[in-house]
């Protein structure tokens, strides 16, 4: 596998919501973060990741801060050869007596990666096994 890449896994909470755990590496940076998100957040983000291919520039964004902590991936045109800049910002769990963490990472990615990606985030979400991974050039 690349070093650079992003892995998505989803736990379920109930039908509507569930954590999205969060685990980036890039040239030998790492971060890991989790936070709950609304199924439909997750799957819209999907949507947008799909439809998002035919049109430039795509921002595509899924972003959520809460008690757990902050996942955010936003996904943007990048130069002029076809490819996509990913950057992905976590944040860990806000206690008052830890030092909170912070990590944003960033890659690039090609369009058919993406398209990968994309049917992998539908997958997390129907079966708590499976992971969603975007995997850079």
């Amino acid at each position: 596998m690349s070093t650079n890449f992003v892995r998505l896994t989803y736990e379920p909470e109930d039908e509507f919501h569930g954590e999205l755990h969060a685990h980036a590496e890039v040239a030998g940076f790492v971060g890991s973060s989790s936070a709950y998100f609304n199924r439909a957040t997750i799957q819209e983000f999907a949507d947008q990741i799909r439809n998002g291919t035919t049109q430039l520039p795509m921002t595509v964004e899924l972003a959520l801060a809460d008690s757990a902590g902050n996942v955010s991936i936003v996904i943007s045109a990048w130069g002029n050869l076809g490819k996509l800049s990913v950057g992905i910002e976590l944040n860990s769990q806000f206690q008052p007596d830890d030092l909170p963490q912070h990590s944003v990472l960033r890659f690039v990615v090609d369009y058919s990666s993406l398209d990968s990606f994309a049917t992998s985030l539908f997958s997390i979400l129907l079966d708590q096994n499976a992971e969603a991974v975007l995997v850079g050039d």
